[in-house]
């Protein structure tokens, strides 16, 4: 088992704040909405490709509610599909 360490030792160069940003959105999510928040934990793994980066988030699920929010700002998955949609992100 390894411990943690930042996305940025993962990524290098001028990607490197969007990766910590996106990594950074996906563990707030997990935190803020899932059952991890009540002593559970989550665990965010990084995959560095030559011609891609994989940042995936496993949480101790929930109830999941699906569609547009009321409020009319940003969220946390429509600042990451922002970012990762205009890379080839996964």
């Amino acid at each position: 088992m390894r411990g943690p360490r930042s996305p940025r030792s993962c990524v290098t160069g001028p990607l490197a704040d969007d990766a910590v940003l996106v990594a950074s959105g996906l563990a707030a999510n997990s935190v803020r909405h899932s059952s991890s928040r009540d002593g559970g934990g989550f665990m965010l793994r990084a995959e560095v490709h030559p011609d891609h980066l994989r940042i995936e988030v496993e949480d101790a699920g929930g109830p999941w509610y699906a569609g547009p929010s009321d409020d009319g700002g940003p969220h946390g998955f429509d600042v990451v599909e922002a970012i990762a949609g205009s890379r080839n992100w996964e």
